[in-house]
């Protein structure tokens, strides 16, 4: 059987499943009304297993439907059209089984607590997928209420610099781009790009600068106007011009893959930020986060706490292969814990606004950065299956001769910031 598979996404490939079918419900003649009561939970064995009379295909269906839109307020109204021999009634009981599939706590790794088999189901990764898909529409429902004016609040404008340092593409395309996955489901990059009426193809293409179709056709035909592409027939220029038109519509749909992560991000941050009420500096307190004092160092002492302890790790608790360097690895992780640790206090700091916290937590970063550079130095001297004494000293003795950087954006929990360098304007877990 083939289980919807999150490497999907990157295609948004739903044309190996039956009914993948999108727009309106429409008229069913196989639809019957029946007794969703009197359905049994299995029937079947092997490729022949019904579960609450979905069949394989329907499953798959049912799961793929999930991970694109979500629940959607359980009007279905993205689940009829792929499933339309069945009722509102049976989608709705075989939604009400997955939904406990998807908390379901037992420890078999073949099948739920209720003798249903798990064919592959993640229920870990589904979860997420909802709750994601549900951020989105809580913000779009905000929006439209009147309840918020911006799409998100000024803390994660400051955290996210990218999302206003767009020349064209601005927060209202990002809001067009929520709609987009809302409409079209959930990483559907090309169905995004292709719908016309968002206006979002338009707009990545100006931000990238790159030439519209118009464009490539006259340049095409002003070279065979000159005579620079001699002998060249017309067929070729259309080809030509067809094989860039592709490298431009993947550019935009990778544009509008990455920024949405970027919000999505963004939308993760926001809810914890609210969730565990994390205090937000004045200056940066905005819509949904309520104003409250930059805490004192005894505060942030008291926060830093709550951080999770690491635990070292003992040569006696690594068995050994007989390699001179392999001694050193627990040693460079319990140098990694000790860096960890002692920053927790510069990166609480550093969060609600501390100048001087954020320069010792960028010392402290480049010191974590060249103890992860000895690591990969070992790791790769054992892949070669060789190690020279010289090697493994120079992994024993390197220390934090790294000059200081500036500092990078921190988040609540006083972590570095996942915003790379990728997730920027001009291009995305």
């Amino acid at each position: 059987m083939r289980i919807y598979s999150y490497e999907d996404d990157v295609s948004d490939n739903d044309t190996t499943l039956p009914g993948s079918i999108s727009g309106r419900r429409g008229q069913y003649s196989k639809r019957k009304s029946r007794n969703v009561d009197l359905i049994p939970l299995m029937e079947g064995e092997g490729r022949s297993l019904r579960v609450l009379g979905f069949n394989q295909a329907q499953r798959a269906v049912f799961l793929q439907t999930l991970n694109r839109y979500g629940f959607q307020n359980y009007d279905w109204k993205e689940y009829l059209p792929r499933l339309k021999v069945k009722s509102v009634e049976e989608i709705q009981r075989y939604a009400q089984l997955v939904m406990a599939h998807l908390v379901d706590e037992t420890d078999d790794a073949e099948h739920f607590s209720d003798g249903v088999p798990r064919e592959g189901l993640r229920t870990d990764e589904t979860l997420l997928r909802i709750a994601n898909i549900t951020l989105i529409e809580e913000k779009l429902a905000a929006m439209e209420q009147g309840i918020i004016t911006k799409l998100f609040p000024n803390y994660l404008l400051q955290e996210f610099q990218s999302l206003s340092s767009g020349k064209i593409w601005k927060a209202e395309h990002d809001l067009l781009l929520l709609k987009g996955i809302t409409k079209h489901g959930y990483a559907r990059w090309q169905y995004i790009s292709d719908d016309r009426e968002n206006g979002l193809f338009e707009a990545a293409r100006l931000e990238q600068n790159l030439p519209s179709v118009n464009e490539l056709i006259g340049s095409q035909a002003n070279n065979v106007a000159n005579g620079n592409l001699e002998g060249t027939q017309e067929g070729q220029v259309n080809a030509t011009s067809l094989a860039q038109y592709k490298d431009i519509q993947k550019k935009i749909v990778e544009f509008i893959r990455k920024r949405f992560h970027l919000l999505e991000r963004c939308l993760n941050l926001e809810y914890a930020v609210i969730k565990t009420n994390t205090p937000v500096p004045d200056d940066l307190t905005d819509q949904s986060v309520p104003a409250r004092p930059v805490p004192q160092f005894s505060d942030v002492s008291e926060l830093s706490r709550e951080l999770p302890s690491l635990e070292p790790i003992s040569t006696s608790e690594v068995a050994s292969d007989g390699t001179a360097d392999q001694s050193q690895v627990p040693h460079l992780y319990n140098k990694m814990c000790f860096v960890i640790e002692d920053s927790g206090v510069a990166a609480l700091n550093s969060f609600f606004g501390d100048k001087a916290a954020s320069s010792s937590l960028a010392n402290s970063l480049h010191r974590l950065e060249a103890v992860c550079e000895d690591v990969v130095q070992i790791l790769k001297v054992q892949e070669n299956g060789t190690a020279t004494k010289e090697e493994v000293v120079d992994a024993n003795s390197k220390e934090t001769a790294t000059p200081p950087q500036d500092s990078i954006p921190m988040v609540a929990n006083g972590e570095p910031s996942t915003v790379k360098s990728e997730d920027k304007m001009e291009i995305d877990e």
